[in-house]
C-alpha cells in the first residue's frame, strides 16, 4: 500500500499510533470502512442505495425501514476495542481532521463523553459518503439527526423538521426526489465525495506533519483520491495494523485508583 512519493508508508500498531500522533504538530486521520466491518456491522451505504435504486415495485417505506434498520444496530454497539481505539485516536487535539469512508463513523463515537466534546469530534470529521444517522435540508443544507423518531414520522407520511432553519417537509426516499425537503445523507453520494475532496485539497494546502490510515480495506475510488491528495503534503504516513486490544496506557487510566 503506497500513499504518496514525499511520504513514509508505515505499518504501526495501535500503541504506535497514539504515541505518534501525541508527539505530531497536526495529524490527519484517514479512516476506511473496515472498522464497522471488525464490529459486525455490514455496510448500510450499499443496502440503503441499492434498496433506492431498486425497481419502482419497491416501496418508498423500504429505504427508510432499512436506514432505520442500522441507526437502531448501531445504538445497541457495545463498547470494545475497535469502538475504544476510535475514541482515542479521535479525541487528540492534535487530529485536525478525520476522513472517514464508514457511514457509521459518527455513532461509534463514545457514547460516555460530554456533548460538547462529542460535538467537537464531530465538527472535525468528514464523511466522505455521508452518514447513515443524518438527514440534509435541501433549504439550509444543514444536516440534522436521523432518529428513530424522524424514521417512524417519515414512514407513516409524516414530515420532519430542520433543527437549525425550522423547514418543515417530507423525507425523500432517493436522491432524485426534488420535490422534497430532506434527503437522507447517505443518497446524497456525489455532493458528499465533491465537498470532501474539496476539503482535503484545502487542508492539504498546509503541510501535514502525520497522516494516519486505519481500516484501509475495500476503500473507495474516492477515498483513495483523498488519501492521494493529503499524502502528497504529509511529512509521514502511517498505516495502522488490526485493532485487537486497548492499549495498556487505556487499561491503567480505567483502573488508576483515585
Amino acid at each position: 500500500m503506497s500513499f504518496g512519493a514525499g511520504s513514509r508508508d508505515i505499518l504501526v500498531s495501535v500503541d504506535q499510533a497514539i504515541q505518534s500522533i501525541s508527539t505530531a504538530r497536526s495529524c490527519v486521520l484517514l479512516v476506511g470502512p473496515g472498522l464497522s466491518k471488525d464490529l459486525g456491522i455490514d455496510n448500510a451505504l450499499d443496502t440503503v442505495v441499492k434498496t433506492a435504486n431498486a425497481p419502482v415495485t419497491n416501496t418508498a417505506s423500504n429505504v427508510l425501514c432499512a436506514i432505520s434498520s442500522y441507526c437502531g444496530q448501531l445504538l445497541s454497539v457495545p463498547n470494545s476495542p475497535v469502538r475504544e481505539m476510535i475514541a482515542e485516536l479521535v479525541a487528540d487535539q492534535h487530529v485536525v481532521r478525520v476522513y472517514t469512508d464508514d457511514v457509521h463513523m459518527s455513532m461509534l463515537y463514545p457514547t460516555n463523553a460530554n456533548t460538547a466534546h462529542i460535538t467537537d469530534i464531530e465538527s472535525r470529521t468528514v464523511c466522505i459518503h455521508g452518514q447513515v444517522a443524518r438527514f440534509v435540508c435541501n433549504v439550509c443544507t444543514a444536516k440534522s439527526q436521523l432518529t428513530q423518531a424522524a424514521l417512524f414520522k417519515a414512514m407513516n407520511n409524516k414530515h420532519v423538521s430542520c433543527g437549525v432553519c425550522g423547514t418543515i417537509g417530507a423525507l425523500a426516499t432517493n436522491s432524485k426526489s426534488t420535490d422534497c425537503k430532506f434527503v437522507p445523507d447517505v443518497l446524497c453520494a456525489q455532493k458528499n465525495e465533491r465537498m470532501a475532496l474539496e476539503m482535503a485539497q484545502s487542508d492539504a494546502a498546509t503541510p501535514i506533519d502525520l497522516l494516519l490510515v486505519l481500516g484501509a480495506t475495500n476503500v473507495s475510488e474516492s477515498w483513495s483520491a483523498i488519501s492521494s491528495v493529503l499524502s502528497l503534503t504529509a511529512t509521514q504516513t502511517l498505516v495502522v495494523g488490526q485493532i485487537e486490544r486497548v492499549p495498556q496506557a487505556l487499561v491503567d487510566e480505567k483502573t488508576r485508583v483515585v
